[in-house]
């Protein structure tokens, strides 16, 4: 029996599964919108307070990984992140307020800011 949360809103902002599998000790915060058969594997986290947070249909997110937006950026350049379909993001990653296209691999231990 674990009593994490997996799921976790803030405000009026509560996550969004759709078919996906989530690992028992994930952590979805906020603004955060999953597809279709995507899959979050353990010890992620994912926190999306100001802004929103999507991934893909069929994309796979690593274990240990680190999703997080900033409150705003330079004119021109995205606050959110948007990471695409069938997008492989392997082990211990960190990614930070930026735009990952369809298929693509980013690979194990990664930062992307």
């Amino acid at each position: 029996y674990s009593r994490h949360r997996q799921t976790l809103p803030i405000a009026e902002s509560v996550p969004e599964v759709n078919k996906a599998w989530i690992a028992p000790n994930a952590t979805l915060v906020g603004n955060v919108f999953i597809s279709n058969f995507a899959t979050i594997w353990y010890g992620v986290t994912v926190r999306a307070e100001l802004n929103p947070v999507r991934v893909g249909n069929f994309s796979s997110i690593g274990d240990g990984c680190a999703i997080t937006t900033v409150d705003s950026m330079p004119h021109d350049q995205v606050s959110s992140v948007n990471i695409g379909k069938n997008v492989r993001v392997e082990n211990d990653c960190t990614i930070h307020s930026c735009i990952i296209d369809d298929d693509c691999v980013v690979g194990a231990g990664s930062v992307i800011q």
